[in-house]
């Protein structure tokens, strides 16, 4: 246990006496003031100490008796014994030869004299500052051979100084016990600016560290050479491509880095992630996308990016890229495009027709697609897909509430069926006579109340495309 953490137990010297006559009764034991403000002691270095007191009369000092000499830091509220190296008597005036031991640590400490028989206690002695130091060399900093001088970025944070770690009693941090003083050189007085065994330098300046010795600490050599630490600004780093921003993919592009000074590590990555093996100041790619390079110099690190876009053209179809043909029809889909000398290809559920130009006449649904590619410059391509099937009229409504509240007021036909020019609309009431025949319906029956009498009545529908009949059914009027 140390100073620095718990009252500390000390120091007991024991002395045993031999007095000629046996003689009981009570002794007064005095301290003499000390002759020192503190100690510093090493395991070779001021290793032998003196305490003198006194004890009258010495005809009441029985045999036998043990004097012990006690030190501690919280008055006493804990202390503990070492064996004295000798003990010499004049008179009543007895001197003790002592060596502190090693978890001699610390601020306020004081002394006192014990006797045994007669039990009896002398008053403390004033206080002082005692270190005992297990470590008197050179703290090295950072790596093994330590180091002088070092940079850090000034967009960092900080940079950090720390003691080495060398597992020995060559470093001071062997010692669980010893505290630590970090300090920046400053006129007229070096200044504080940490504890611990690291320090985060944020300004730059010299520094060192010392072990926390206190009073004892600038007769030894357990603190680190200076440090000089400067800031650096980051170099900007710029990207340049072999071709401009544009990429025709599947032709090689260079990308270039420049960065004054150069960098000790190189990293390229594509849409934020890395590539594997690129960690030279040039990379080559056949793809567009955004490339970015991150480049360290040992100090700081600087990063750019650049955005490669694909050589491209615009395409389109017409009439749309969902086309609706009933039985025996057909359509012309018809592919415009900003392609240079442009090939067209298409396909029919993924099989290549024969067709080659512009336009394709198709009279089958199904999946259509059409393969564009630019001959000229840059050989790029480009797909459209077409989707061709019959109208949905299946979804023709069979309930119709004409009461003038704007829903399902009127018998409203899908566009599937609407839009084809072609479509014949009969209608009949129950009687079978015909209320309604039209190749163009507007959505608008009934028009007028006539054309129904009762509530829920029931009128019959024929819906006919080119004469022939592709669906019907009933229509219920509800009042």
């Amino acid at each position: 246990m140390y100073a620095s953490q718990v009252s500390i137990k000390y120091l007991v010297l024991t002395i045993i006496l031999a007095v000629s006559s046996t003689v009981s009764g009570q002794i007064q034991i005095s301290l003499q003031q000390l002759g020192f403000q503190f100690k510093c002691q090493t395991e070779f270095i001021n290793t032998s100490h003196t305490v003198t007191f006194s004890a009258s009369p010495t005809s009441a000092i029985n045999p036998g008796n043990i004097f012990s000499l006690e030190l501690s830091n919280d008055e006493f509220a804990t202390y503990t014994v070492i064996t004295p190296t000798s003990i010499t008597q004049s008179g009543a005036n007895f001197t003790m030869t002592f060596s502190f031991p090693q978890e001699t640590f610390g601020l306020n400490y004081k002394l006192r004299v014990r006797s045994s028989s007669p039990a009896k206690l002398s008053v403390p002695s004033v206080a002082f500052d005692a270190y005992f130091i297990p470590h008197n060399q050179e703290i090295v900093l950072n790596t093994p051979v330590g180091i002088d001088n070092v940079s850090f970025c000034s967009g960092a944070t900080s940079f950090t100084l720390f003691i080495y770690d060398s597992g020995t009693s060559s470093s001071p941090l062997f010692y669980p016990q010893l505290t630590y003083v970090w300090k920046k050189r400053q006129t007229p007085n070096d200044i504080v600016v940490g504890t611990g065994s690291s320090l985060a330098v944020t300004q730059p300046g010299e520094y060192y560290v010392e072990t926390n010795y206190g009073v004892c600490s600038p007769s030894f050599d357990s603190k680190s050479r200076i440090v000089t630490v400067s800031s650096q600004a980051s170099s900007p780093l710029t990207i340049t491509s072999s071709d401009g921003n544009q990429i025709c993919e599947g032709t090689p592009v260079t990308l270039t880095g420049s960065l004054t000074g150069g960098g000790n590590t190189y990293k390229w990555y594509k849409d934020l992630v890395l590539i594997t093996g690129a960690n030279g100041s040039s990379y080559v790619t056949t793809y567009a996308g955004e490339y970015k390079l991150v480049v360290d110099n040992g100090i700081c690190v600087s990063e750019a990016t650049i955005l490669l876009s694909p050589i491209t053209f615009n395409s389109s179809v017409s009439p749309s890229n969902t086309i609706m043909i009933y039985e025996g029809q057909t359509s012309t889909i018809v592919a415009t495009t900003t392609a240079v000398n442009p090939v067209f290809q298409w396909f029919r559920n993924g099989v290549l027709l024969t067709e080659t130009s512009s336009s394709l006449v198709v009279s089958d649904i199904g999946t259509y697609k059409v393969v564009i590619t630019q001959t000229l410059g840059c050989a790029a391509s480009e797909e459209i897909e077409i989707i061709v099937k019959k109208p949905e009229i299946d979804d023709v409504p069979n309930l119709i509430s004409p009461n003038n509240d704007g829903f399902n007021d009127t018998w409203v036909l899908p566009s599937a069926i609407t839009s084809q020019s072609d479509i014949n609309i009969k209608i009949f009431n129950s009687s079978g006579k015909m209320v309604l025949s039209t190749n163009n319906y507007l959505n608008d029956w009934p028009t007028e109340e006539s054309d129904y009498k009762n509530s829920n009545a029931v009128f019959y529908y024929i819906l006919s495309k080119g004469g022939d009949k592709i669906k019907q059914g009933t229509i219920t009027v509800i009042k």
